[in-house]
């Protein structure tokens, strides 16, 4: 860790939804509960199924905000 530099991270189970393949990498859709997250990773190996459930490590420092789908 670089000085002030936050690795605060949480690990949630989570299902594989859907899986959109992108070039080099894979866009995976995963529902957490009720809630719905989407996680980019890079093909080193075979892409993780659909429907696969798995744990989603999510850290603060990899987080974008967007805005909602009803935002003017």
């Amino acid at each position: 860790n670089q000085e002030g530099e936050d690795d605060t991270s949480v690990t949630l189970d989570a299902r594989i939804d859907t899986l959109d393949y992108q070039g080099p990498v894979a866009r995976y859709f995963l529902s957490i509960g009720e809630h719905s997250i989407q996680a980019i990773n890079t093909i080193d190996v075979r892409p993780i199924s659909e429907g696969t459930e798995v744990k989603a490590r999510i850290r603060a420092r990899d987080c974008v905000v967007l805005a909602g789908q009803d935002r003017a």
